[in-house]
């Protein structure tokens, strides 16, 4: 298999090169052609015609084009993988020769395609040190291994005057090690030509961004982002201006989709995107109506560069990145795009390898807490299709979709006259609820029972449940499905999720409530809501079973005993054994440890409880804890929990006598309220 592989890569990048071609001479669209662009340069890896150069993505690229080499960036090579479908038997190679699954994906891509066979024969690898570790590390195997020169531009963490000449001379350095690669020393004239276009292409760029900015919903979105972002590695192309100018025109005179000109939302998006095939843009974009209109990454951070001085000027270009030094940096760049773009919400796209993005995501929340701007941290892989949760993505994007509805006064209102019943289904991932109010909103029925391995049979029960309390109480008039099942209750009228849902039940239960816990059987949520009962922050763990009803069943069977036993010990029991593992599998391993060495069982059990508390007291402080702080979900009956968590909080937590029937209860609250 391992010749017949060598051939994929170029074949994928001639392949996308002709479709490309096609569709810019059928469809003449700006963004199709600067598309093409970027894989004319793939192709050009493949062709072999000129030196070839792979280099991370914050390299100096304007010093590759007075050579006359071609350059590809690692973090594109690793895009076109994913966008195929590539990545995944390629990251599995890789995960197989020890490069650790933690880091960022991008790079690790860029090592899978060598040991597949992907890469073409190249002439050099070059990074910096700034920003990303892994991209650099990386490089720097993936040049051993290649048996070629590793060219590194060591860029301080701040922009001093001293910085700047150390950086300088590294360039100059570099300049002499290109010219032996590539034969020839770039003369004036060719510094002079990069320049000129990598200066047009930047003043371009600061005009595209000024019209994004100010563009409505729909007009602009990922393509356009992913389109500068690759434009980058054509800065001092010669083709590259015109091309954005043309772009531009086409924004000036776009007219949103139909479904955008009423009803859709603006983003700024933080870090990057998603590219690996069947990934959630489209939905979120063409279906939820959430557009981004700025972006981080092609965001215009440097000056213009200066002939005279060309060393210099790349290193101040290097070392004007926002991302480096202090993270007020990057937190005053994020003001300037949304005091610019005005947007209604931002969303930051926590990737998973990237320390230095997830790193500035506290202080980037806090600053548009004090803006007053809606913020999603949505957590995910940019390039590994292998970790997509589409379930909670999708769960997190609907209620931040409810949220900004809210704010924009573009939710449901309360109708004057209402008749009949309406009703709420929660397919939960344990247990499966519904509930049936009249027009006063009092409850007239209700019915839990487990989901077991199919939510389509639980929802078909609940369905019957609801005819049957129609025969007896009179026409069921409205319903709301939620929960990560919603989607299989194709007799609901509407699906809304269950962050929404929790929110509205609560609230109508404890109107004095303003932080919400749900616990539910495989995630955590912690909502903050306003005196209406409207959600205005939420936040959710769903990237472990630790600190979920899940943990705790799993904890009792380790315990051989009921999950009522567990909470009865644990709360009557004077102190706890610390449970220290974050991972649910460990955590059992570490009870049974516990259990050899004879502590005692009900020390364990709270031990146990205190763990659950702990993890959901660090979610509750990012949310942004107020008074009365309220618990939903099964755990809600775990009175080992709630007593811990009290403790915790040093304060009352608020419970309903059902606490799992609170999501399906704002559901036919809603259902109410919508009719």
């Amino acid at each position: 298999m391992r010749d017949p592989e060598r051939f994929l890569m170029p074949l994928v990048a001639r392949g996308l090169l002709t479709v490309e071609k096609l569709r810019a001479m059928t469809r003449r669209s700006t963004l199709d052609a600067l598309h093409y662009e970027t894989l004319r340069l793939l192709a050009a890896l493949y062709a072999r015609k000129k030196p070839a150069v792979l280099a991370g993505f914050f390299f100096p690229v304007e010093l590759l084009h007075s050579h006359g080499m071609t350059p590809m960036f690692g973090e594109f090579l690793a895009s076109a993988l994913a966008s195929t479908g590539l990545e995944k038997s390629a990251l599995t190679a890789v995960d197989g020769e020890g490069f650790p699954v933690e880091s960022c994906s991008f790079h690790r891509a860029a090592m899978a395609a060598f040991l597949k066979g992907y890469l073409p024969s190249l002439d050099a690898v070059a990074a910096t040190t700034h920003l990303c570790d892994t991209q650099c590390k990386a490089l720097e195997e993936l040049a051993a291994r290649l048996g070629i020169p590793f060219i590194v531009l060591d860029v301080p963490q701040e922009d001093t005057p001293e910085a700047r000449i150390y950086v300088a001379r590294q360039i100059e350095g570099m300049d002499g090690v290109l010219s032996t690669l590539s034969g020839k020393r770039p003369s004036r004239t060719d510094w002079e030509r990069v320049f000129a276009c990598s200066n047009e292409a930047r003043d371009a760029m600061l005009r595209l961004n000024a019209l994004r900015a100010a563009a409505p919903a729909g007009v602009c979105g990922k393509d356009v982002s992913t389109a500068l972002i690759q434009a980058q590695l054509m800065l001092g192309l010669p083709q590259l201006p015109p091309l954005l100018e043309r772009l531009a025109e086409e924004i000036r005179s776009a007219s949103p989709p139909a479904n955008s000109a009423n009803g859709g939302f603006r983003l700024v998006w933080l870090l990057t995107f998603p590219y690996f095939k069947g990934n959630f843009v489209p939905f979120m974009e063409r279906t939820l109506n959430l557009w981004p209109v700025l972006d981080e990454l092609t965001h215009v951070f440097w000056d213009p560069l200066d002939l005279e001085r060309p060393y210099e000027s790349l290193a101040v270009k290097v070392l004007r990145n926002p991302g480096l030094g202090p993270v007020d940096r990057r937190v005053q760049m994020v003001e300037r795009m949304v005091r610019a773009a005005k947007p209604d919400g931002v969303i930051h796209f926590s990737h998973w390898g990237c320390r230095q993005g997830q790193g500035g995501v506290r202080a980037v929340a806090e600053l548009l807490d004090r803006l007053g701007v809606p913020f999603l941290d949505l957590d995910g892989d940019c390039i590994d299709s292998r970790s997509y949760a589409e379930g909670p993505t999708r769960t997190r994007l609907e209620g931040f979709v409810e949220l900004l509805r809210t704010r924009a006064g573009t939710h449901r209102k309360t109708s004057a006259s209402r008749d009949g019943l309406f009703a709420g289904i929660d397919i939960g991932s344990m247990t499966a609820k519904a509930v049936v109010v009249d027009p006063q909103g009092r409850m007239v029925a209700h019915l839990m029972s487990a989901t077991g391995a199919s939510a389509r049979r639980a929802a078909a029960s609940l369905e019957r449940f609801l005819h049957e309390v129609s025969e007896r109480y009179g026409p069921v008039r409205r319903s709301v499905a939620t929960g990560y099942g919603r989607k299989v209750v194709d007799f609901a009228d509407e699906q809304v999720t269950e962050i929404t849902c929790h929110a509205r039940g609560m609230w109508h239960l404890f109107p004095d409530v303003r932080t919400i816990i749900d616990i539910g059987g495989q995630d955590t949520k912690a909502i903050a809501v306003n005196d209406k009962g409207e959600v205005e922050n939420f936040l959710m763990n769903d990237k472990c079973a630790a600190g979920t009803g899940r943990f705790l069943e799993l904890m009792a069977r380790a315990l051989e005993m009921d999950i009522e036993d567990l909470s009865a010990l644990g709360a009557r029991a004077s102190r706890a054994v610390p449970i220290s593992s974050v991972c649910s599998v460990f955590a059992e391993s570490e009870v049974v440890s516990h259990i050899a060495e004879g502590h005692p069982v009900e020390a364990i059990c709270r031990g146990i409880c205190e763990s659950v508390a702990e993890r959901t007291a660090a979610l509750l402080k990012k949310v942004g804890r107020r008074p009365v702080v309220a618990m939903t979900g099964g755990v809600a009956k775990n009175g080992g929990v709630v007593k811990a968590l009290e403790r915790r909080l040093a304060g009352r937590i608020a419970t309903a006598p059902e606490p799992q029937i609170i999501g399906a209860l704002g559901a036919a609250l809603l259902a109410r309220d919508g009719a």
